[in-house]
């Protein structure tokens, strides 16, 4: 089927093309922004990713995460498990490691990841539009 060549045709292929590549390129950034990731790569400071690891059962569990820096938290009153302290500053912080972000439980809202390892992590993904 041959589509002539007017310029109307002609403007609508090149749209066409571009839209086309417009779109490999968003598919790429996705692509890329959603994939696993090996914990050794860690995530940027204070990013919230869903990261996954294995329980003692074996079963892979995913949840929401974020990786806490060697003296980046201080420790709150009712943090006791994993704390360290800083003599520098004279002060408590949480442990170097994940920590899984629980959002409905107001003051408690970091839990250690002691149930197994981090393993990968991804980037969470973007809201639904209009949120």
């Amino acid at each position: 089927m041959s589509y002539g060549e007017s310029p109307e045709t002609v403007d609508y292929i090149d749209y066409l093309e571009a839209e086309n590549e417009r779109l490999r390129d968003e598919n790429t950034k996705l692509k890329a922004r959603l994939t696993w990731r090996p914990a050794s790569e860690l995530p940027e400071e204070d990013q919230i990713v869903i990261a996954t690891y294995r329980n003692g059962y074996g079963k892979r569990r995913r949840v929401m995460a974020v990786y806490i820096r060697q003296y980046e938290e201080e420790a709150g009153d009712d943090d006791e498990l994993c704390v360290e302290y800083c003599e520098e500053k004279d002060e408590w912080y949480l442990k170097e490691g994940w920590y899984e972000l629980i959002d409905n439980l107001g003051d408690y809202s970091l839990a250690a990841i002691v149930e197994g390892v981090v393993d990968y992590w991804m980037p969470v993904p973007p809201a639904p539009e209009g949120e």
